[in-house]
């Protein structure tokens, strides 16, 4: 199992994203998130430095509006 992750798949300060839901297109054209087939599909892909500082930022700009 993989650890404890934000609602967005990160894992806090780790600089990785845990892959645990496949993204679908439904019969009528919308997308959709489901589990992963299998749990041998999940995994943790790490994020470059540049990505995280990225998210930092807009997980700061997102607080700061709430």
């Amino acid at each position: 199992m993989l650890p404890d992750r934000a609602a967005d798949g990160r894992i806090p300060d780790a600089g990785t994203a845990a892959i645990c839901r496949t993204l679908q297109r439904t019969s009528t054209g919308e997308l959709t998130t489901l589990p992963t087939k299998t749990r041998a599909s999940e995994r943790r892909i790490a994020l470059p430095a540049r990505c995280v500082q990225s998210l930092k930022l807009h997980h700061e700009q997102q607080a700061a509006r709430a």
